[in-house]
């Protein structure tokens, strides 16, 4: 099926999730399927829906290290990324899943996504499997997270795969500890790809995985309005509390 490539390139650390929030947001019973990719610029906490932030992260903590902190339109608690992870997100309209031959159940779409992420980690030369957490590991440490994101009429399945090693600010910032450990394909994988082999590996498994035909597009003009709304929306300024209004176009 015919579905948009919005690769964004390197951007800054909110605008990282903004693109897809947006995107997906907009999506309608007429829009073609959507994959995004993008890499954010600098580290950046996401929390989901329902975590308290005192009890997930150290605001101050962040605040000092000018550390942005959102909370997105999804599961999982805290996250922490950053330079050494690509951000992979396929969104579609819900009311044509069926039409497209795309899963219609959230446990689906999540599962069919880990597989094809696994894929592409077993195609650059790494040993994929499950991790108790949903995402996806080397040898039980997590390489990849995934999330679900939910609108209105839109699904998106959203991937943080750690490409690089960094600096472990995961204690500095994070109050809970991680399920399990985790890594990076540059670690584990030899010889090590560079992010351009990974970038275009988790691409082509997903093409396979949902019968993409990836046509390159960059985001219309009322998505770079909606972009720029989700930059405000989903980030908590700091010392503030988080924003409490919905955007239109998000389930409740």
């Amino acid at each position: 099926m015919r579905s948009r490539l919005l690769d964004m390139g390197q951007v800054g650390p909110v605008r990282a999730y903004s693109v897809p929030h947006a995107v997906t947001a907009g999506l309608g019973p007429e829009s073609e399927p959507v994959l995004i990719l993008a890499n954010p610029a600098s580290s950046v906490v996401s929390l989901d829906q329902t975590a308290d932030v005192a009890t997930e992260i150290d605001l101050a903590s962040c605040t000092e290290r000018r550390i942005p902190v959102i909370r997105r339109w999804g599961g999982l608690g805290a996250n922490l990324v950053g330079p050494s992870h690509l951000l992979l997100a396929f969104g579609f309209s819900r009311s044509r899943a069926r039409e497209l031959g795309l899963p219609e159940d959230a446990e689906d779409l999540v599962k069919r996504y880990c597989q094809a992420i696994s894929s592409a980690v077993r195609g650059l030369g790494g040993r994929a499997d499950s991790i108790p957490s949903g995402g996806v590991g080397i040898d039980g440490r997590e390489v990849a997270h995934i999330d679900l994101l939910t609108f209105d009429d839109g699904f998106c399945c959203l991937a943080g795969l750690a490409v690089e090693t960094s600096d472990d600010l995961h204690d500095s910032v994070l109050r809970r500890p991680l399920s399990e450990p985790s890594t990076a394909l540059r670690r584990e994988i030899d010889p090590s790809p560079d992010a351009n082999t990974v970038a275009e590996a988790a691409v082509g498994a997903l093409e396979k995985q949902f019968g993409l035909e990836l046509v390159p597009s960059m985001p219309q003009p009322h998505e770079l309005e909606a972009i720029y709304e989700w930059d405000l929306r989903l980030r908590l300024e700091e010392g503030a509390g988080i924003e409490e209004q919905t955007p239109a176009g998000v389930a409740q």
